[in-house]
This record gives structure tokens, C-alpha cells and sequence, in this order.
């Protein structure tokens, strides 16, 4: 039986062409619709097909007809797609699909014991691949994109990859999602279908041209070039980056028993260069320009200031750059200056975390692992956990937000004396961003947001974290144990900002105002959000500032104090 990560991801640069391999040696299967025939031209596994849903199928002179009133056509899957790891590419013009109507349309689907698989235009959703294993409780993905012209009847180019470690969705030549793969592995059905198997997905109506199978994921390069109507023969993929163990001990020796961590968190490098005018961002420019101007007038000084105090190592909590940029390259050229300035201001190893600004745009995404690989400051991937002595440090991504490294973490470090989440977003609700701007924020993940809280609580987590653009304290404590989140903040909206000014709070709450309440337009789902938090929220404390933290760590507890970027004042200790 062939096997599939219920989490349809790709693989990174480390998936390459292998040398004397031919092109053509990849390929599972493959279907060529414009030819008016059902038949594969590429079968591995059983080349026979079977009219489902119809009596025959409609071809046109574009390809197979699929959807509403159409036939679908049923392939076995053994043999033909792959186990494991693999990519299929569905190459499809559009008929009727609108993206913002709330219609379905499978183009490809398959149904196992524990399998649940599609690839699908879902509702408001946009292209994309859902994926579900019922043997994994809760455990689904869903990699999606929502082309900018989805509408157009134009020929759309749609790439899954899939692999043990992440699910990549691709559209046109460009990454628009990934999403960790972190459930095992379940079985394709026995058959595929293109087109739907029933009635689910068949309210539109689309021309499916061809679609392939592979043996492995496309390396990002091939995508694009077979987007380009180029073959796999066209490209040389050269490079190889593999992920990085990085360890505590490896780099820092013995650790120590009392020790100091500066932290920053918002550092949004940026220079002007990186970027470019875009219709449909027209606040990037702006503030990019904001953003490079703290670069230039504040943050090299700050740097400097925090390198006299005594630290280990540097933490730095996400949206480290300023994102949107033009280009992947420019994604990798600017963490690499973000490195190589931290090396010269601070001289310090920095661990990073990923934010929702590195997040951005999706086509840069994959550049951030890579780089953060290369320059050895960070694994590949999203999330990861490491020991420095007796304490726990768990690299959280928590943008894309699965459970499963927390859980892993927690399991495999049960003797830790102090437990750390590093991560961008708060995980109790504060004001700024949004109040349901935490990890799980979403409605429909209310459950892991619970199950979270109850996790960090059962080991007195201390998290870590940023994204507000501000420093904050918030206590948690739901009677069985606490959470204390620390919020640190090194940019600035305003150039008011640069003397800290503390913010009015009640000490009971998070920092909540009725513009917040404002802000959203389902004011009893906030107001029922916020009442799961009544009466646990112990002390609050929160300040205007950029800054940094120096974070103390020792058998006794541990502590934080703050300082302001402009004159490296501290503004405020607390004991966590």
C-alpha cells in the first residue's frame, strides 16, 4: 500500500536532480487530457481506468472536463503515486471558479482507512491540498493559495509537494504556502480519482489538461521551469543545503549554571534596496523607509549598548526582518546582513525564531530556512527545541502554530528546571494586534489554544515573545499551574517612543480598551474569548519603548531587566 504524509508538504533545497538520473525517471504517473484519451502516458502501477459519476467523459480541446454534471475518472494509486514523499503537478484552466464564492471543486482526491486527501478549489479558500489523518486525532493541513487572478479563464499551474518533513503548495512557479508536517504517515486508498469521487466538489466547473505524479518533491527551481512549460531536463540544480543540528553545547561548551541572555524581538531589518513599489501593498514602501530609518538613527547604538552586559547568547523573537521584500534573494541578503551586524555590534550567537513578517511574501518563505541553515544560527526547520544545562528552550514556530513540537518537547524534557517558549506571538491576549493575535487565535482552533494553555501551565512555562511592539507582563494561572509571558519590543511606530512610558492597566486583565472592541465586528465572540481568561490573569504590567531585555536565569528563578534603545536606561526589573 502506498503511503502518504496526511500533511502535504515539500521538501527544501536539500531535494535536488540526482546526478545521471533522467528526467523522466521521476514520474509515477502521468495523464495528458489534450489528447481526448483517458489512458496515462506514465503508469508505474495499473494503467486502467474507470468511468465514475457518468457514463463518459467530456473532453474538450483543452483537456478533460471535470465538476458539475461531468464524469470523473478512477486510477489505482499503488504504484502510481508515490509513498512517502513525492509532488503532484495538475496543470488546469479555469472555467467558472470565482475565488471568493463559496462553491468546491475537486480536481484530484483520494479517500483511505485514515485518508482524507484532496486537491481542491475550496470555498473562499483559494487552490490547495487538505489532508487528514484520522488516526492522528485533530491532525489535518490544508497548503493553500489564492492566485491574484483566480477568475480568468487562463491556464493555472498547481504543484504539491509532500515529504516527512512539510507540505509546499505552489501556484504559478510560486510558493505560496508551507505547513510542517508532524503527524506519521497514512495510506492513499485504493484508488485516486480526477475529479470528484462524489458529490462533495462538483459545484464548478473546470479543464483539467494534465497532471503528473512524482517520485520525489520538485526542487523549487524545477517548479518554476515546468510553470514556464520548460521540462525537468532544463534544470541543473547544483547546491545542496541540508538542515543544521544546532546544539547549546556544541557551540557555547559547558554551560552554566547561573547565566544572562539578552533578548530582542521586532527587529525588522530592512534596507530600501530589498524593496519595491507594489499596487497591491501600498504601505510597504512607507514602512520599510520607517523601519530602515530606526536601522540607521537608533538600533546600531543599541546593539552596541547591549553588548557590555554579560551574556551567553542572544535570543531574537521573530519578524527579525522587515519581510515583504522584493525578491527570495533579497530575503537571504538581508538576514545575512542581519547577521553579520549582530556579529559586529553584539559578537554573540543569536538563535532566532521565525515571526509572521519573515512569513511574507510566501515566495520568500523558504529562503528564511535556507538561510538561517547556512549561516548555522538555526535547523531548517520551523520549530525546534534545545537544552543549554538544565534548562529548556523550545524554538516555537508559532505562526503556522501546530502542537506537536510543544508536546514533543515537553515529553522528551520532563527534568527541566525551567522551561522557555520562544516564539513571535503572544499566547495570552493582550491589545495591539488584535485580541485574538495568539498562537490558536483562530475560532476554529479554540481547542489547541485550550490545550496549549493547559500544557504550559502543568510546567510553569515562562514564554517568550513579541509581535505587539511592545514590553509586556502578563501572569496565568489556571489553579494547576502558571504561564508568565514576557513581551519585548526593539522598533518603533513612533519616534515618540524612544523615552519608555508606561501604560495604564487594571492588573487583572490584559491590557483591553474599548478601541479594541471597536476594532472587531463579532464583539460577543471577543468578549466570550476573553472571559476563558477572567479571573486567571494576575498582574499586568506593559510599556511604550524599543529596548531589549537581559534575561537572568539561576537555581533561584528567574528574572528580566529592560532597557531603552536610546540610552540604555532600565526602565523596569521583574521577576518572572
Amino acid at each position: 500500500m502506498k503511503k502518504l504524509l496526511t500533511a502535504l508538504c515539500c521538501l527544501t533545497a536539500a531535494m535536488v536532480l540526482c546526478a545521471g538520473e533522467s528526467p523522466d525517471a521521476a514520474k509515477t504517473f502521468e495523464a495528458d487530457f489534450r489528447s481526448g484519451k483517458t489512458a496515462p502516458v506514465v503508469a508505474k502501477g495499473n494503467a486502467d481506468v474507470k468511468v465514475v459519476l457518468g457514463t463518459a467523459p467530456e473532453f474538450s480541446a483543452k483537456g478533460l472536463v471535470v465538476g458539475k454534471g461531468k464524469a470523473s475518472l478512477r486510477y489505482d494509486a499503488a504504484g502510481n503515486l508515490n509513498s512517502g514523499s513525492g509532488a503532484i503537478e495538475i496543470l488546469f484552466e479555469n472555467t467558472d471558479l470565482i475565488w471568493d464564492d463559496p462553491s468546491k471543486l475537486v480536481l484530484l482526491q483520494s479517500i483511505g482507512k485514515d485518508l482524507t486527501f484532496y486537491i481542491y478549489k475550496h470555498s473562499k479558500d483559494g487552490l490547495g491540498a487538505f489532508s487528514g489523518n484520522r488516526a492522528v486525532k485533530k491532525w489535518s493541513a490544508f497548503p493553500r493559495a489564492v492566485p491574484s487572478r483566480l477568475g480568468e479563464k487562463k491556464l493555472y499551474h498547481l504543484v504539491i509537494n509532500y515529504s516527512a518533513e512539510s507540505v509546499q503548495c505552489f501556484v504559478d512557479g510560486k510558493l505560496m504556502r508551507s505547513i510542517n508536517a508532524d503527524s506519521a504517515p497514512a495510506e492513499f486508498g485504493k484508488y485516486f480519482y480526477i475529479g470528484a469521487a462524489g458529490r462533495f466538489g462538483k459545484e464548478d466547473v473546470s479543464t483539467i489538461a494534465k497532471i503528473t505524479a512524482y517520485n520525489r518533491p520538485l526542487h523549487k527551481a524545477e517548479v518554476k521551469a515546468l510553470s514556464e512549460g520548460k521540462s525537468l531536463a532544463d534544470v541543473v540544480v547544483k547546491e545542496v543545503v541540508k538542515p543544521k543540528k544546532v546544539n547549546f553545547a556544541d557551540k557555547f561548551g559547558t554551560a552554566k549554571n547561573n547565566y544572562n541572555l539578552l533578548v530582542f524581538s521586532d527587529l525588522h531589518y530592512t534596507e530600501m534596496k530589498f524593496h519595491s513599489p507594489n499596487p497591491k501593498r501600498p504601505w510597504v514602501m512607507e514602512q520599510a523607509e520607517r523601519y530602515a530609518k530606526v536601522w540607521r538613527e537608533v538600533t546600531p547604538g543599541m546593539l552596541d549598548a547591549a553588548a557590555k552586559k554579560d551574556s551567553e547568547f542572544v535570543l531574537a523573537l521573530g519578524d527579525n526582518l522587515e519581510g515583504y521584500f522584493n525578491s527570495p534573494e533579497s530575503q537571504s541578503q538581508a538576514l545575512r546582513n542581519l547577521d553579520a551586524m549582530i556579529k559586529k555590534h553584539i559578537n554573540k550567537i543569536w538563535v532566532p525564531v521565525i515571526g509572521n513578517h519573515e512569513y511574507s511574501p510566501a515566495e520568500n518563505r523558504e529562503a528564511y530556512f535556507e538561510t538561517v541553515a547556512e549561516l548555522g544560527v538555526a535547523p531548517m526547520s520551523r520549530s525546534f527545541h534545545l537544552r543549554y544545562g538544565k534548562d529548556l528552550y523550545i524554538f516555537w514556530d508559532n505562526i503556522s502554530a501546530r502542537l506537536a513540537p510543544v508536546k514533543q518537547a515537553l515529553k522528551e524534557n520532563p527534568d527541566a528546571r525551567h522551561v522557555f517558549v520562544v516564539c513571535h506571538y503572544p499566547v495570552l491576549p493582550v491589545s495591539g494586534r488584535g485580541i485574538r493575535a495568539v498562537a490558536f487565535g483562530n475560532k476554529n482552533r479554540d481547542a489547541e489554544r485550550r490545550e496549549l494553555l493547559d500544557l504550559l501551565a502543568s510546567r510553569n512555562a515562562i514564554v517568550l515573545c513579541g509581535h505587539i511592539h511592545r514590553f509586556g507582563l502578563t501572569e496565568y494561572n489556571n489553579g494547576s499551574g502558571r504561564i508568565t509571558q514576557v513581551m519585548f519590543n526593539s522598533t518603533i511606530d513612533s519616534f515618540s517612543w524612544l523615552e519608555p512610558k508606561k501604560m495604564e492597566t487594571d492588573g487583572q486583565y490584559p491590557f483591553i480598551s474599548e478601541v479594541d472592541y471597536a476594532k472587531v465586528t463579532d464583539v460577543d465572540d471577543m468578549r466570550r474569548f476573553l472571559s476563558e481568561y477572567q479571573g486567571k490573569i494576575k498582574n499586568t504590567e506593559f510599556f511604550n519603548a524599543i529596548g531589549y531585555g537581559l534575561l537572568k536565569v539561576s537555581d533561584n528563578g528567574v528574572s528580566v531587566d529592560l532597557f531603552s534603545g536610546k540610552n540604555d536606561e532600565k526602565f523596569a526589573s521583574w521577576q518572572l
